[in-house]
């Protein structure tokens, strides 16, 4: 997909990265009135530029990734006592 379907797809406005540089306060209250920007360099997409409330609501409300593991499934990984007698193993005392 090149640089203009992914910029119609999204209704997101694309702007050369000198053009951006030069025009930095329209490109910064054009995010913030129609939403995400996007830059590109020889055509292709580099950056998006987010308003910052934008940015807020994409990463707010996150576990850190600590507590996102913690917070999973929990396994039980003890093995019942019919499998140490399928196998002929035997019984380990606690």
């Amino acid at each position: 997909m090149v640089v203009a379907e992914i910029a119609e797809a999204l209704d997101v406005r694309t702007w050369q990265l000198q053009e951006a540089k030069d025009q930095l306060s329209e490109v910064i209250e054009t995010a913030q009135v129609r939403g995400p920007q996007m830059i590109t360099r020889h055509g292709r997409p580099r950056a998006v530029l987010l308003s910052a409330e934008e940015y807020l609501a994409m990463t707010s409300d996150r576990p850190d990734f600590k507590e996102w593991l913690l917070g999973g499934p929990k396994a039980n990984l003890a093995l019942p006592e019919s499998a140490f007698k399928a196998t002929g193993e035997a019984k380990v005392e606690k």
